[in-house]
């Protein structure tokens, strides 16, 4: 375990389990996601004060679970250039592997005009070729505007993942750590070691204590979708579009590795 993980793995010591069947409770399929991006010693600092208001799901006494996923896109780059456009309806599809339990679900993620996120996903058995079987094709055409036919994959992450539930159960917290993307097309690695995303999930806008942390130390939410920065970060002919004024920001705080010879002029 790298001493990000050791660090993290301590702070989280302090505070009370929450079984995976009690987190059903929180869901929240249909919700409001806030995101926040911060560096470990933030994190740490904020794990110190939200072991009194929050609980951390265990599963099979693993507390930093680790993720691998599969994003899909056209040819073109349809999805993705929805985020760079600017577009507020937007559209992901993924392969989601739960390593520690050895699950693996098909997702369709939807946002709509208003903010609101949808997900819909089923259970899969991928195939040691890694093709999506027929009925993870039949649901990807069922329940998002393209035909899967039309998808490949584009971007790959793998990440731990720790999961919060505030005590009055109304709130689910995650805190992606140890991010690595991988562009699946061109093959191109890009490490985020000191990145940590902070996703606050509500189905309204309940108060929030980590929330309230975060805007009393300075930290003003960011998106960060991990389809779109490992797109971005490792293909320098992608257009950046809206995404541009968010990248030099981060990239400012050394949030973001520091760009390619390419992207000089617009990181400057």
């Amino acid at each position: 375990m790298t001493d990000c993980l050791t660090s993290v793995a301590d702070a989280l010591n302090g505070f009370a389990p929450i079984s995976l069947d009690k987190m059903g409770a929180v869901k929240l399929m249909n919700r409001i996601d806030t995101k926040f991006v911060i560096n470990v010693t933030q994190l740490l600092r904020i794990l110190d004060f939200a072991r009194y208001y929050y609980k951390v799901q265990e599963t099979l006494g693993e507390r930093l679970i680790e993720y691998r996923t599969t994003y899909y896109d056209t040819a073109d780059w349809r999805m993705l250039r929805a985020h760079t456009t600017g577009r507020k309806s937007r559209v992901k599809v993924r392969v989601r592997t739960y390593v520690g339990s050895n699950l693996t679900f098909i997702e369709v993620k939807r946002k709509n005009n208003h903010g609101r996120t949808k997900k819909k996903r089923i259970p899969v058995a991928l195939p040691s070729s890694g093709a999506l079987p027929p009925e993870a094709l039949s649901f990807i055409s069922a329940s998002s505007p393209y035909a899967a036919e039309t998808l490949s994959p584009a971007v790959g992450n793998v990440f731990r993942r720790v999961t919060l539930v505030n005590n009055e159960m109304t709130e689910r917290l995650t805190i992606d750590l140890c991010l690595s993307l991988t562009n699946l097309r061109s093959g191109e690695l890009v490490n985020l070691a000191d990145t940590v995303i902070v996703e606050v999930k509500r189905g309204g806008r309940n108060f929030s204590h980590v929330v309230s942390w975060l805007h009393d130390h300075g930290v003003r939410k960011h998106g960060f979708s991990k389809y779109c920065y490992g797109a971005l970060l490792s293909d320098s002919s992608l257009p950046l579009g809206v995404m541009k004024p968010k990248m030099r920001q981060l990239l400012r705080k050394g949030l973001i590795p520091a760009p390619v010879s390419s992207w000089r002029q617009w990181a400057a």
